[in-house]
């Protein structure tokens, strides 16, 4: 579960992804989860509220 991960078990990665053999990496974006803020009302026993926001440390900048 989210409460029992910390920021350093975590990575945010955008961007376009292919997971095939032989793909480019160089079309995503990884960055490192500084901030895990889970929904105030969370009950883990029925899975209400299961969300979290993951605030990371470099912004992810669009471009076209």
């Amino acid at each position: 579960m989210i409460l029992r991960l910390s920021t350093s078990d975590l990575q945010v990665v955008a961007g376009v992804l292919n997971n095939s053999v032989g793909s480019s990496e160089g079309t995503k974006l990884v960055r490192e989860v500084t901030e895990i803020y889970v929904h105030e009302e969370f009950n883990e026993g029925i899975l209400i509220n299961d969300i979290a926001i993951l605030k990371v440390g470099i912004i992810f900048k669009y471009e076209k």
